[in-house]
């Protein structure tokens, strides 16, 4: 009997802002760190023990670029004369066959914005963004 296989494909990004979807994502990379300071005694050669100082979420998200719908008026990325008020997004990483969340990152705020256009015409963007909360499908 064949068992279909378990691999995420056709993965999608979500781009939400109140929970309403604003844009979908063609790629998307994220980075998990758990940050550790050495603890160093003066007069030792080697670090003492490494302590932990937190987790951060690093995220990148490329989509194509649609008409009328920069960024900006989407809500993703703030204009420049609201850039203190900038909205906290959450993004959803979801199977698009199975509709099951595979990722979220909360807490999202975009720290950069790239464009580029290739050969064929096609625009796209790619928004770099930082996190406070990375949740995968096990809840954690």
């Amino acid at each position: 009997m064949a068992i279909g296989s378990q691999v995420s494909s056709g993965a999608k990004l979500t781009l939400t802002i109140g929970g309403a979807v604003v844009a979908y994502a063609s790629n998307c990379n994220y980075t998990l760190n758990y940050n550790h300071q050495p603890i160093e005694v003066f007069g030792e050669t080697t670090v003492n023990e490494y302590t932990e100082l937190g987790i951060t979420v690093e995220f990148s998200a490329a989509y194509f670029r649609v008409n009328k719908q920069a960024a900006m008026s989407l809500g993703i990325m703030p204009k420049i004369s609201a850039f203190l008020q900038t909205p906290e997004l959450v993004m959803t990483i979801q199977d698009s066959v199975s509709g099951a969340t595979l990722a979220n990152v909360s807490g999202v705020k975009v720290i950069s914005r790239a464009g580029s256009v290739d050969a064929r015409g096609v625009f796209s963007e790619t928004l770099n963004m930082v996190g406070r909360y990375f949740t995968d499908e096990s809840g954690s």
